[in-house]
């Protein structure tokens, strides 16, 4: 008439979703209830910086796994809600980071540094000085080299001439990882 009862839970299956990559707090998270992509992302701290174009969804599916690719600016800056799809429990939401090239800038320019750019944006010579502030007046504009160390190890100088790419005549090379581009001080 009055049985007592005790339940163990021997299990817990979980509804979980992983989030990684360019987000600020990347883990798998306990899914309670129906989430949406971007609510999967708030989760997680939001989007971090130096992120890419797109956001990929990995869906398991009984004859392997499904790729789901969101285009980021359209969900994040045009708002378009038929991208903020119904995230399931399984899925791993995947912000993948842009890949970075340095580029080293020093010599007679405004600002010499260290300048880290999109591997997807190519930088020419042109882009690299102006990314430095331009060129001061003792500048040998037609004297800028190129140091790149090759895949031996050895360093190659390249000569460019900053003064007839300004002009249109000579063509603007595109830089590589870890170039350094020097711009020398004319001596008068």
């Amino acid at each position: 008439r009055n049985p007592q009862v005790t339940l163990f839970v021997k299990e817990y299956q979980s509804k979980k979703v992983a989030v990684s990559g360019a987000v600020k707090k990347p883990d798998t998270y306990e899914m309670l209830g129906e989430k949406t992509l971007l609510e999967m992302i708030s989760l997680a701290g939001g989007l971090d910086r130096d992120l890419g174009k797109e956001i990929i969804i990995f869906r398991p599916q009984q004859d392997g796994t499904q790729r789901i690719a969101i285009n980021l600016d359209q969900l994040v800056y045009e708002a378009d809600p038929t991208l903020n799809v119904a995230v399931l429990p399984g899925d791993i939401v995947y912000v993948p980071t842009v890949e970075k090239v340095r580029i080293f800038v020093t010599g007679a320019v405004k600002s010499p540094n260290l300048y880290e750019v999109p591997r997807s944006e190519p930088v020419t010579v042109l882009k690299a000085v102006t990314l430095a502030g331009g060129t001061t007046d003792r500048a040998a504009q037609s004297k800028v080299q190129i140091i790149r160390t090759g895949p031996d190890g050895k360093r190659i100088t390249i000569p460019v001439n900053l003064k007839k790419i300004k002009n249109g005549k000579a063509d603007d090379p595109v830089l590589q990882k870890d170039d350094l581009v020097l711009v020398p001080e004319s001596f008068f």
